[in-house]
């Protein structure tokens, strides 16, 4: 076995979980590739043809059965065939495939790959099997820049005599200066030695953009920002409340009357409201129209128009968030738009649901055109979140991504930290979304937690 040239426990361990072996129906070896799913595999094509005893420029996609093994831990082979396939085209581009496992690997855990702009002159970590050593070995290699094909270039280290070679293929190159994987190894340079190329992550998602979730995907978390109804999937912890104010807002089936939504600020009102009273509406086949309150200025003759252009037969509700900010409205533009909420309530079918702070609710109650709208209607009021609800918000958007978890320990101290703490929700969302960013091998780390000085420390 090629001895071991990286010092990196973080890549050996991600690494040996998702490195996987690449072999025809008769045991014949093609390469490697490296597990982005449960049960898929991204790969080179020329390391499928290779395993099935085709041509390393066949473009067909071969049919066959193919087994893949982890490399680095025991186990038996899992059958495989090609799902998507990319082949070596004549000016060298492609060369990607995507293989669908039968059943999960045991002990295989899915990396994470990432697409950063620049890595020139990082060190780079690859596992690979040359052709006369079957207990393979790791390599190192200085990243460069992209070339006219897309691959990305990689050289030896200083001194480094024993260059990346044949039976690296397919094989995860790990980025020692961000802590993740940015492509697989494609090819050596036949005209200079040491030389190799690998497709990095970028290419990859040219050639397969249906990939961009697995491979590459964007935070669950919003940061300082609401959730929207983009991040409505990743939207926990609010089930019993988003029931709540559906059921106020259609009593008995389509919407209807005035509804308000209170809590304090950091409650989670405008995540509840977008990410997830608006889908649950929009799944009920109810049209839905967002009034902010602050920065576009609803005005009577928005809500008119709504009113009368909507076809939905479930109905139609007018939500209005953060509409303390009305407080600041002259008295005539906002009494045209109260009329004009109050009248669209008088339609069949047509609710008001009103979301506002609850520091505001007296004075709001005390406005002669505001309290019109807000006064005597049906409310529900957020509440801090329980330790159940925490749990859900930290831990059930991770199970969206198998490659990232969380160091041990790390989940339950977020959630012990924002318990019982007014509004640490916002918080809360920076700092997840930071130790998403900050992820090393798919993990986030206690380590960076502790940087950014816990919670209070934001």
């Amino acid at each position: 076995m090629t001895e071991s040239t990286t010092s990196d426990p973080v890549a050996e361990e991600v690494l040996a979980a998702a490195t996987v072996q690449v072999t025809g129906t008769d045991g014949h070896i093609g390469g490697l590739g490296v597990l982005i799913a449960p049960t898929l595999v991204l790969t080179c094509a020329h390391v499928v043809l290779e395993a099935s005893g085709r041509p390393s420029h066949q473009e067909e996609r071969p049919d066959g059965p193919l087994g893949v093994r982890l490399v680095l831990r025991e186990g038996e082979p899992v059958d495989a065939v090609v799902r998507d396939w990319v082949p070596v085209r004549a000016n060298g581009t492609g060369d990607v495939a995507v293989l669908s496992l039968s059943r999960p690997l045991p002990e295989a855990r899915p990396v994470l790959m990432v697409a950063p702009r620049d890595v020139w002159d990082h060190r780079a970590i690859v596992f690979g099997l040359p052709r006369d050593d079957t207990g393979g070995g790791w390599h190192t290699a200085r990243l460069r820049a992209r070339t006219g094909t897309g691959r990305l270039q990689m050289s030896p280290l200083d001194g480094q005599s024993d260059p990346i070679q044949p039976g690296f293929s397919g094989s995860a190159v790990w980025d020692e200066d961000l802590g993740a994987v940015v492509g697989i190894v494609a090819s050596i340079s036949p005209a200079h030695r040491g030389q190799s190329f690998c497709i990095p992550t970028r290419t990859v998602l040219d050639e397969l953009p249906e990939l961009a979730e697995l491979l590459a995907p964007d935070s669950p978390f919003p940061g300082l920002r609401p959730y929207t109804e983009e991040h409505s999937a990743h939207f926990f912890g609010r089930d019993e409340d988003v029931t709540a104010v559906v059921d106020l807002l259609c009593p008995h089936g389509p919407p209807e009357g005035c509804v308000t939504l209170t809590g304090p600020s950091g409650s989670g009102k405008s995540s509840l409201l977008m990410a997830g009273v608006l889908p649950r509406l929009q799944e009920q086949e109810a049209e839905v129209v967002t009034l902010r309150a602050e920065g576009r200025r609803p005005d009577a003759a928005t809500v008119r128009d709504a009113t009368r252009t909507h076809r939905s037969a479930r109905g139609l509700v007018l939500a209005l968030d953060q509409a303390e900010a009305l407080l600041l409205r002259p008295e005539e533009e906002l009494r045209a738009l109260v009329d004009a909420l109050l009248d669209a309530c008088r339609h069949p079918g047509v609710a008001v649901l009103v979301a506002l702070r609850t520091d505001f609710q007296d004075a709001a109650l005390r406005h002669p055109e505001l309290s019109r709208l807000v006064g005597g209607a049906p409310a529900h009021q957020l509440g801090l979140m329980t330790r159940e609800q925490l749990t859900e918000v930290v831990r059930l958007p991770l199970r969206a991504f198998p490659g990232v978890e969380y160091d041990s320990g790390l989940a339950d101290r977020l959630i012990d930290d924002a318990a019982g703490r007014p509004g640490a929700l916002p918080l809360l969302g920076f700092v997840l979304t930071t130790l998403w960013e900050r992820q090393v091998g798919g993990r986030l780390r206690l380590d960076t937690y502790r940087e950014l000085g816990g919670l209070g420390g934001c």
